[in-house]
């Protein structure tokens, strides 16, 4: 009888539906993730439209940071649970997102075929992979020779590469490095005052539609909405002021030769 992989107890969990409890352990990461990747070391991500939707595909990109596989699953917004990656066997532990790939021949090495084996498996769950063909983390700015092994894996197991470039990983969590840094928040200054032109270090353009829908929540959450006890000399309601102040800020957009919108939120970039 022919001895399966999937049957080793050590790697048939990637084969396996994540339990109750793992989704739930998934879920918390997602949100924990998706908050620092969004307010505490903001993303950006360009080609989002370029991913696919209905087919699972392999994840290739270079690799600078611990941050890196975080900030691919993050880019698709399909969730984390939905993501493994072939991890090198010496070196990282047995859990339920890595699929291992020996790097060394000793006598607990898996051959190509038991990856590929339990690389199929895991994507015929609905699953994605991501490879870092460089095989390790890379100096900052220099890109390492690639390394066969996503091709292969693509032809193999018949699937699509998505080709994805990390760029300013390795600032926000440097090798090394205990935690995340470069870090900053967004500050916005409220109904009396706009940010100088020269001072807006991101201005967000919004629709009559996104307008409308601003001044919703405002009603909705309580937010500057209403008099308040020292008023001044501008007796509009806040709601009034921010929704004045946003289509003035547009405004001087326009004049300066960009696109005209309703109304424009601009903020400041303070750094600490």
């Amino acid at each position: 009888m022919k001895y399966s992989i999937l049957e080793d107890p050590r790697y048939k969990h990637i084969a396996e539906p994540k339990s109750i409890l793992f989704q739930i352990f998934s879920f918390i990461f997602d949100l924990y993730a998706n908050t620092v990747l969004t307010f505490y070391s903001p993303v950006k991500v360009i080609g989002r439209e370029n991913i696919p939707k209905n087919e699972p595909f392999i994840f290739v990109s270079n690799h600078n940071s611990h941050m890196d596989i975080a900030i691919l699953a993050y880019s698709t917004r399909m969730g984390y649970e939905k993501f493994g990656f072939l991890a090198a066997k010496d070196y990282w532990f047995d859990n339920n997102y890595l699929i291992p790939i020996s790097r060394k021949p000793n006598p607990e090495s898996l051959d190509l075929d038991d990856t590929m084996t339990l690389s199929k498996a895991f994507m015929d769950l609905g699953n994605n992979i991501i490879i870092f063909p460089e095989g390790s983390r890379g100096e900052v700015g220099k890109i390492q020779r690639f390394r066969k092994g996503a091709v292969k894996f693509s032809m193999g197991l018949d699937v699509p590469i998505l080709p994805a470039a990390i760029m300013g990983a390795e600032k926000a969590w440097p090798k090394g490095e205990k935690f995340i840094k470069d870090c900053w928040l967004w500050l916005y200054r409220g109904a009396w005052l706009e940010w100088d032109i020269h001072e807006i270090d991101m201005a967000v353009p919004m629709s009559p539609a996104q307008v409308l829908r601003k001044r919703k929540a405002i009603f909705f959450h309580q937010t500057q909405k209403d008099g308040v006890m020292f008023q001044g000399q501008d007796l509009r309601e806040f709601w009034v002021r921010a929704e004045e102040r946003n289509s003035e800020t547009a405004e001087k957009y326009k004049k300066m030769g960009l696109a005209d919108y309703a109304a424009i939120e601009s903020f400041k970039r303070h750094y600490y």
